[in-house]
């Protein structure tokens, strides 16, 4: 072989491991391009599904407040309407013992006047159903102001 053509061959060896070279740094750059491209890529959906289940786990916290909300109204209605039941219970049975009594006073006073009844039993019982039906009244009246200082004092205001 000539001096030229070992010349030659030696340039184009090296030419080839320049090429070689270039090739290798090329499609290392690429291969590092598409890793940071997929890293970005993985890291946006994870931040996706990380934003998703944050949403889904304040929707389900939201949802357990309205029904923790729910059953405390439904407690509070049925507190209400047990209250609202004892307070009729109660105007009842004081309209009852005033109308008995009143209903006492008016048969007596129709048997005095049919002379079944003398006037001095006649004006006793009146009397006696009087005072009946102011003491009740009266009962009645303190045991509400009695409830509503409680009920004050749990409710905070009346």
């Amino acid at each position: 072989m000539s001096n030229t053509e070992m010349n030659r061959q030696i340039v184009q060896e090296g030419l080839d491991r320049k090429q070689t070279s270039r090739r290798q740094r090329m499609s290392d750059a690429a291969h590092d391009a598409a890793e940071r491209k997929l890293r970005v890529t993985i890291n946006q959906h994870a931040q996706e599904r990380q934003t998703e289940k944050e949403a889904a786990e304040a929707d389900e916290r939201r949802q357990e407040e309205r029904r923790i909300q729910s059953e405390a109204n439904r407690a509070q209605a049925e507190a209400d309407r047990a209250q609202e039941d004892k307070d009729v219970e109660k105007t009842l049975r004081l309209t009852a013992r005033l109308f008995g009594s009143l209903l006492y006073a008016v048969l007596v006073t129709f048997g005095y006047h049919q002379e079944t009844i003398s006037a001095g039993v006649a004006l006793t019982a009146i009397g006696l159903a009087a005072i009946y039906c102011v003491v009740v009244f009266v009962n009645h009246t303190v045991r509400i102001n009695r409830e509503g200082g409680q009920h004050e004092r749990v409710h905070g205001s009346v």
